[in-house]
């Protein structure tokens, strides 16, 4: 029987329509908890050398910690939940894996989605004709990857890889991560205030 070498895990992804039902206890407990499971679990088995954590980049989706009990900032009491369990199972993997263990923090990931309605299930394209279109795509949408990009990422990772060569740019293995500017970095700090004003119009 062959031991497990590494450990992948990107569970805890939530739909937006899912998160209007839960609380921000409820999806930590399903984001972060559930993965903090699978790490400490991992990281007590001898064969598992690397984990590899496929999470996001919730530091630069607009979300500011500090408003997350004030009732008008819908966008980061929206996300809160996400963004807590995110950086916990970050945490754990770093400390129970150090340099052998990574988070991938992706932005969008392209790639097919499944979703049962009616006791079907359909699939979709989030991005539709992504390889055909993929420059046009990155440099409208910032740090986005496919599915498949992710997954060489976590085996070149496994392998000793570069991670200065990665898909994904935005990992815990960078040395600095460069601060948004212009336009988007209005945005990143104002999307609280944006989302409310759109709503009240």
């Amino acid at each position: 029987e062959q031991s497990p070498v590494a450990i992948f895990t990107m569970m805890g992804t939530l739909a937006p329509y899912k998160q209007i039902s839960m609380s921000a206890e409820d999806i930590f407990e399903y984001a972060g908890t559930t993965n903090i499971n699978v790490c400490n679990v991992a990281s007590q088995i001898p064969s598992v050398q690397h984990f590899v954590y496929i999470g996001a980049d919730v530091n630069n989706i607009g979300i500011d910690p500090t408003k997350a009990n004030q009732s008008y900032a819908l966008w980061t009491n929206f996300w809160i939940g996400q963004y807590k369990a995110k950086l916990a199972t970050e945490y754990c993997v770093m400390e129970k894996f150090g340099d052998k263990g990574i988070a991938l923090r992706p932005g969008l990931i392209a790639g097919d989605e499944r979703v049962e309605f009616m006791n079907h299930v359909y699939t979709f394209n989030r991005m539709p004709g992504y390889e055909q279109f993929k420059t046009y795509y990155k440099q409208l949408i910032p740090h986005l990857v496919s599915s498949a990009e992710l997954a060489t990422d976590a085996l070149n990772f496994i392998r000793g890889g570069d991670v200065n060569a990665f898909h994904c740019q935005t990992h815990s293995k960078q040395a600095g991560i460069a601060a948004p500017v212009g336009v988007h970095r209005f945005v990143l700090h104002n999307t609280d205030n944006i989302v409310l004003a759109a709503i009240t119009v």
